[in-house]
């Protein structure tokens, strides 16, 4: 089948319209009214009420893992309290902790029975392994009721004109378009190609922008911070412009302070991931709220605790596809506090953290000026055969990858696979060496650093 960038632009816009709203009815009926009430209902709720909540929302998570889904049959046999009223994390800690590695191993194991399948989404893969997730339309309904929760802090809705920027491959990369974008009018949004924030594209998408005068703004942090410095170039402001959304890299402190300032508006970065794990978002005031309606956090250092700095281990109770019960996610995370710990002025009572440690990739970059964060995610999450990787851009057109194949795969195949992945991204082609490898070397954090770019400065040299 003809991929979807290559589709004649007429036949992208509808499908863009018929799939938009066919996903407005899905996503946002079934589970979401009724999540959306209690997110509102609870934001008052003192440590106490949380607590007993998550008790009972665990007790019926476990329970229903533990009879349709073949993982946790034999893993979930939960003690007696004994008239000792257990607390949700006692109640946790009787469970065993599930590597990334089972998941990856027998997905099968991990299917939940009694809850269809509505889609599948693949993870990031922050550990040099990505992995695919399977999900039911009530875990995405609950996803899309703490997302529109988290813009109701902002003064923004789920319905307000957004732009989203992401790596979704809309159009052929390298290839000139006179319209590089797509709109969704089901949920007003406004799909901007990632891989055309160029000079080329840049006066006839600013004005785009400027017309279509957005609320909300979402994506990759280095793809908004990319378009906003294209717009101020052009001397277009966003007066309407209430909250930018960042997601998925790792927000670093100096791309916040330069998005705040050119946009002049609220930068709210958050954290979760395509598995389906507890969310934990940033209020008005920058604070790392855990929304603990979607899960539990514990950390892992010597030993596994509620509170403190290490691995980070979800408990989610919005995903019943796969359930995710003391998962070790691979990243890390800083000063995780129990429920009233920290103070905030927005007056949330909340675990919070101080920091997470996503993922450590760095840009790739173009001679023609442009950058591409989360590359890994956008031409390595589907290669079959492929277990683990690293990836070195030597050279505007030039990458070293390392690899850790499967037994059974052919080599030449995946290299293949992976070389005309990063062609069709890059729009242009490249040089690829690999080297099979045992495993992959993780850093002092205990990630692996998933691209490493000595391309730095050398696209704005390159224009010169």
């Amino acid at each position: 089948m003809l991929e979807f960038s290559k589709w004649p632009r007429l036949l992208k816009v509808a499908a863009v319209h018929g799939y938009g709203w066919m996903n407005r009815v899905k996503r946002y009926s079934g589970e979401y009214a009724a999540f959306r009430s209690l997110l509102k209902s609870s934001k008052a709720w003192n440590a106490y009420q949380i607590d007993a909540w998550q008790r009972e929302q665990l007790y019926h998570l476990l329970e229903d893992a533990k009879h349709n889904t073949l993982f946790y049959r034999d893993r979930i046999n939960l003690e007696k309290n004994d008239g000792h009223e257990m607390s949700a994390h006692e109640i946790l800690a009787q469970i065993p902790v599930t590597l990334k590695s089972f998941i990856k191993k027998n997905p099968i194991a991990f299917r939940n029975s009694k809850h269809r399948l509505a889609m599948r989404t693949s993870t990031s893969g922050t550990t040099g392994a990505p992995m695919s997730v399977e999900h039911e339309w009530g875990s995405i309904q609950r996803r899309m009721a703490i997302l529109a929760h988290h813009l109701d802090e902002f003064g923004a809705s789920a319905f307000d004109r957004s732009v989203r920027l992401s790596g979704r491959v809309l159009f052929p990369s390298g290839v000139p378009q006179k319209k590089p974008w797509l709109y969704n009018s089901a949920e007003r949004q406004l799909f901007v190609s990632t891989y055309h924030l160029d000079s080329l594209h840049q006066k006839r998408i600013a004005d785009k922008i400027r017309r279509f005068d957005p609320r909300v703004v979402d994506g990759y942090p280095s793809a908004i911070l990319r378009l906003l410095e294209m717009l101020a170039a052009e001397n277009i402001t966003l007066k309407n412009l209430r909250v930018i959304i960042t997601t998925a890299e790792t927000l670093a402190p100096d791309i916040r302070e330069r998005i705040e300032q050119i946009s002049g508006a609220q930068v709210a970065d958050y954290y979760s991931a395509s598995e389906g794990l507890p969310f934990i978002q940033q209020c008005r005031y920058g604070t790392y709220h855990l929304n603990w309606q979607s899960g539990m956090l514990e950390v892992l250092s010597d030993e596994v605790a509620s509170e403190g700095d290490g691995e980070l281990i979800c408990t989610s109770f919005v995903q019943r596809r796969m359930p995710l019960i003391r998962y070790c996610t691979g990243d890390k995370v800083i000063g995780l506090r129990k429920a009233g710990r920290v103070v905030c002025p927005c007056g949330q009572i909340t675990p919070t953290v101080q920091s997470i440690g996503g993922r450590l990739e760095d840009l790739v970059y173009t001679r023609d000026g442009r950058t591409f964060g989360m590359f890994t995610y956008r031409t390595l999450k589907t290669v079959s055969g492929l277990v683990q990787f690293c990836v070195i851009q030597e050279d505007f057109d030039r990458f070293f990858v390392q690899c850790v194949y499967e037994n059974a795969a052919d080599r030449h195949v995946v290299d293949d696979q992976i070389k005309t992945n990063f062609e069709k991204v890059l729009g242009y082609p490249i040089v690829l060496d690999t080297k099979a490898v045992k495993s992959i070397p993780l850093g002092p954090n205990g990630k692996v650093r998933l691209v490493t770019s000595k391309m730095k400065g050398k696209s704005e040299e390159s224009l010169a």
